[in-house]
């Protein structure tokens, strides 16, 4: 699987101190993640009672890809690593080798219903104020 893969190649990475080539291969697994809410379009499902349960599978995959998202970011930003965790309704106090574990999510999570916003999008006017 590609998450496999990805974590296999930042631990490399890692390993031998290239912390850009790692930060890299963590961003490569998010972009997969971004174009997989494109593919499978979880709004669309919501709006149809048949997709239900496809909708839950789609809902259910994104929320192990953020569990993983959350420990591959965390040697690099930890305490958001942390606010991840929390906002998928789990433990914190987990290592690099949870990164692989399958349905690592118990039935029944509950996440938070209003997510605290973990990084904000910056205005492209007010960065080319900075820039220029």
């Amino acid at each position: 699987e590609y998450y496999r893969k990805k974590a296999k190649e930042t631990e490399k990475y890692m390993d031998e101190y290239h912390v850009s080539d790692g930060i890299q291969s963590v961003w490569a697994y998010i972009a997969r993640t971004n174009k997989y809410i494109d593919e499978t379009a979880p709004w669309a499902l919501a709006k149809n009672e048949e997709d239900r349960e496809k909708l839950k599978n789609v809902m259910y995959n994104l929320a192990e890809s953020l569990r993983r998202i959350a420990i591959m970011v965390r040697p690099f930003i930890a305490n958001t690593s942390d606010k991840i965790l929390e906002q998928l309704g789990l433990e914190t106090n987990v290592s690099w080798e949870d990164l692989c574990k399958e349905n690592a999510i118990p039935a029944g999570t509950k996440v938070v219903e209003k997510a605290e916003i973990l990084f904000t999008r910056l205005d492209k006017l007010f960065l080319l104020k900075w820039v220029v």
